[in-house]
């Protein structure tokens, strides 16, 4: 048996593709907590900032488009996997685990990553340090989404499957044993146990209060709890009623479908509450503004919500964020890139990749 509970972790990295049975859901009023952490998380990514393979598979699992982010996510996690391995620095099997997914959830073959100064398999590098490290394994939440990932699978033997669910009925109620006050265990190891019963409860019935758990973790996002890029990372999918198991579903895109980054700013500085509000974009190449507006009211409408007016020359803006403009007040939305104001419509104006739209709440 526990040879077999070695290999668990790499069937959840490279084969699983079962997916976390949905039981409850952050409320619509909340949503926007979601999204600035999600937001908030990818605007930590960065050159000079080391690779963090949950920021990547956060965003992934979410659906949360900001290529420049993911891509420069992607090359360091393939660049770091190689340098460690060629330099035989610290690279758990966890560890390993994590980029094999992160990777996977990025259409990146994992048995496969060349880079410039070498090219490694991350998968048998994994399989590898399972058998070596059995007994380092302490996290039982990952290793009860590994199982519910064998239960998912084909072809496996009823005896193994016997074991199986036996083994993850014991880790269930170790982790349910913390509960306490909505959280199971603290803050942190809540994100993955979230994640572990979500995938569960698709094969055993679970005495949990799932939603008191996301009300509790809702509750401790203005308080910063997760304002790690980690943190947030490992939460993220539990709050999007996903986990680790649904890797393999995530779909790869189209080669005729390419994204782009937008800045998307929001500016009041002359009427009643004031405010100034930012976001980052992933549309399609060859966007209008105005769909890039439409993508970011979708994703937290609380901000970013507005309202038009088509003509036939195109679309007029009349309200962005509940501010509407005034003929009496003389007030308008005005569209810049940058400091140069659109010499086109919304409706009209392509942005390219990285560009910085602003509305502007103004007088003319």
């Amino acid at each position: 048996m526990e040879n077999r509970l070695g290999l668990f972790l790499v069937l959840l990295s490279v084969t699983c593709f079962c997916e976390a049975n949905n039981t409850c859901y952050v409320p619509e009023t909340k949503k926007s907590y979601v999204t600035s952490l999600a937001i908030n998380m990818a605007h930590s990514v960065g050159p000079c900032v080391p690779p963090d393979p949950s920021v990547l598979l956060a965003l992934n699992l979410g659906q949360v488009k900001v290529p420049t982010a993911q891509e420069i996510l992607i090359e360091q996690l393939k660049n770091d996997a190689v340098d460690k391995v060629s330099k035989n620095l610290s690279f758990t099997s966890g560890k390993v685990a994590l980029y094999v997914l992160a990777l996977r959830s990025s259409c990146v073959d994992p048995s496969d990553i060349s880079v410039q100064q070498g090219s490694i398999n991350l998968v048998q590098l994994l399989e590898n340090k399972t058998r070596e490290e059995l007994r380092a394994f302490g996290t039982a939440a990952v290793l009860a989404m590994g199982l519910v990932c064998v239960l998912g699978m084909e072809n496996i033997p009823e005896k193994t499957l016997t074991e199986v669910r036996t083994a993850l009925s014991g880790l269930l109620d170790l982790i349910l044993e913390h509960q306490k006050d909505g959280l199971i265990g603290n803050a942190y190891s809540t994100s993955l146990a979230g994640q572990a019963l979500l995938a569960a409860e698709k094969y055993f019935l679970i005495s949990w209060d799932c939603s008191g758990t996301i009300q509790k973790v809702l509750d401790l996002i203005p308080e910063k709890t997760f304002s790690l890029p980690i943190a947030a990372a490992r939460v993220l999918p539990f709050l999007w009623s996903t986990s680790y198991v649904s890797v393999k579903r995530l779909p790869c895109p189209e080669d005729d479908a390419h994204f782009i980054s937008v800045e998307y700013t929001i500016v009041n500085d002359l009427s009643g509450d004031q405010f100034h509000h930012f976001t980052i974009i992933a549309v399609e190449e060859g966007s209008t503004v105005l769909q890039v507006m439409q993508k970011a009211a979708e994703l937290d409408p609380n901000k970013f919500s507005f309202e038009s007016k088509n003509f036939t020359w195109g679309v007029y803006i009349t309200a962005i964020n509940h501010l509407a403009e005034s003929t009496i007040d003389r007030t308008c939305w005005l569209f810049f890139s940058g400091n140069t104001l659109l010499d086109k419509g919304v409706s009209s104006y392509i942005p390219k990749k990285n560009e910085h739209i602003i509305a502007i709440f103004s007088k003319y």
